[in-house]
């Protein structure tokens, strides 16, 4: 879109209540506090999104996982300003999979991306089936399983 914002992170987070808090590939796990004085909180993104001249659409793409290694509970994730779309790989307190050090969450994205061009929402559509298919396969080869059919989804 015109004059829009995309903004994209792959790499650590992690949600502390309905706060999502991302974090550098550099930050120690030394106590909670320190980490979340290091980290950049998602709203202070969504807000500066949603500055966007002439109300232009916004796509936050987050491939991190949203757990919370401290054992606190999590909440629901925190709302998009109007006009702003927040794709997560992981749902709330879940964890976003990696496999051969890459996010197999972006790897879907890209390649729903490749296929069907620059419409986002039919992207964004199919990237679930696609990690869904992804990660039955990296665990069923892990098992030393062979790779079957993909799970089917409907909802």
């Amino acid at each position: 879109p015109d004059g829009g914002n995309v903004f994209y992170f792959a790499g650590h987070g992690i949600q502390t209540g309905d706060a999502v808090r991302l974090l550098g590939v550099d930050a120690a796990m030394e106590t909670p506090s320190t980490l979340l004085s290091r980290a950049v909180e998602l709203r202070e993104v969504m807000d500066t999104a949603g500055q966007s001249r002439d109300r232009a659409a916004n796509v936050i793409l987050l491939d991190t996982c949203l757990d919370n290694p401290f054992g606190a509970p999590v909440a629901g994730l925190p709302a998009a300003p109007a006009g702003t779309l927040v794709a997560y790989a992981a749902g709330p307190g879940g964890i976003a999979v990696e496999r051969a050090g890459h996010g197999v969450w972006t790897a879907a994205l890209l390649q729903a991306m490749a296929e069907r061009g620059g419409d986002m929402a039919s992207v964004l559509a199919d990237v679930p089936q696609r990690v869904d298919t992804s990660v039955a396969q990296a665990t069923e080869r892990r098992r030393g399983v062979l790779p079957r059919t993909a799970p089917n989804r409907s909802s």
